[in-house]
């Protein structure tokens, strides 16, 4: 699918291989559930290097901010975000193509699927909070959906939005198949699938880099040579945007400090060397400014 020149092509070359029939109203199926069942069959390895990537990462949080960034190379036609609200996370979906008559197809397919990978990555490394687990759809409840009620979180439809909704307590817990060298190898990779489809949004692009590891942030160096810029073209493009390096890395400090100081048992100390500032002090007086 992701060979095809436009979304029509794609989407005639993925129904027919699951079993859509073309009609003049759009797709029909003798299994109006299609998009559910396939969506159940999804993990890690069947959606190839972005999976390993997600499993590689050292969080959860980590791993969202990955699979969020590199979504376009799966899916081109959807646009997601993450955000936090108290204990509970949410990833957006939104349709950055209009679908159509596939769109609750595809966004049944995508909400399951995204479930699916979420829960693969949970039972290796972090215990479950399946009551706090909720998908919100656009769309009104299907007659097919009673079927799948025990197999699936707490499911509301009629919503405002698509969106998957997560305990976030778990955002922060290790994964216990972290590899950062395998991480770092999956960034490449999809970088380079980015930027032969054209993607132009660099501010969004470091910033989805600027990742704290065991060795701080990326330098500018490091991230210009993974997006495959020298260093003079990298800060030359970023001012043409009105920003530079250290702002971006300045905005992603006060980010994560933001999302660590609301983690339980972390001290100011602890946040303040998570995201590189050598003491307390220079740490708080930066905060406040």
């Amino acid at each position: 699918l992701g060979a095809c020149g436009t979304l029509e092509t794609a989407a005639l070359v993925g129904a027919v291989g699951a079993g859509f029939l073309p009609s003049a109203a759009g797709f029909t199926t003798i299994d109006p559930a299609l998009g559910i069942e396939l969506g159940m069959r999804s993990n890690l390895t069947k959606i190839g290097m972005i999976g390993f990537g997600l499993m590689s990462c050292h969080s959860l949080r980590e791993a969202i901010t990955l699979g969020l960034r590199y979504i376009p190379l799966r899916v081109p036609y959807f646009h997601a975000s993450f955000s936090q609200d108290g204990d509970t996370g949410i990833i957006d979906i939104q349709e950055a193509l209009p679908l159509g008559p596939h769109r609750q197809f595809a966004f049944e397919y995508l909400m399951v699927e995204l479930r699916y990978i979420y829960l693969s990555l949970m039972i290796p490394g972090m215990p479950q909070f399946e009551d706090a687990s909720e998908m919100w759809f656009m769309h009104n409840e299907p007659d097919y959906f009673a079927a799948y009620r025990e197999r699936l979180p707490r499911c509301r439809f009629g919503k405002p939005a698509y969106q998957l909704r997560f305990d976030a307590r778990k955002l922060d817990l290790p994964i216990l198949t972290a590899s950062p060298e395998t991480v770092r190898h999956v960034i490449n990779h999809c970088e380079r699938e980015l930027a032969l489809l054209g993607v132009v949004d660099l501010p969004a692009r470091i910033r989805a880099l600027l990742v704290c590891g065991d060795d701080g942030y990326p330098s500018v160096d490091m991230i210009a040579r993974t997006i495959h810029m020298s260093e003079r073209t990298l800060k030359r493009k970023l001012h043409e945007h009105g920003l530079s390096y250290s702002d971006l890395l300045l905005q992603v400090r006060e980010r994560d400090a933001r999302q660590l100081l609301s983690v339980a048992g972390m001290s100011v100390s602890d946040v303040a060397a998570r995201v590189g500032y050598t003491n307390r002090v220079n740490f708080s007086r930066a905060f406040k400014q």
